[in-house]
């Protein structure tokens, strides 16, 4: 992931864990593609990197570093 790409979740990361929480995110297609991934990666929390990684279709570091930028390791 591009340390831009991580910048970018980490400075929103509040943010974006709320929208989640919320659960309906008005606009979502409005959303640039790191907050999308964002997202995605959250609503996935339950399932470890392994198998996020292989459900979105992204490399397990990745995901460990969406989750490092979200705070939610």
């Amino acid at each position: 992931m591009y340390k831009g790409t991580y910048d970018k979740i980490e400075k929103n990361a509040l943010l974006l864990r709320k929208l989640h929480a919320q659960g309906n995110i008005a606009n979502l297609e409005l959303f640039d593609e790191p907050y999308k991934l964002a997202l995605k990666v959250l609503d996935c929390k339950n399932l470890d990197e392994h198998l996020t990684a292989k459900e979105l279709g992204l490399n397990k570091e990745t995901v460990k570093q969406i989750r490092s930028a979200l705070g939610v390791n």
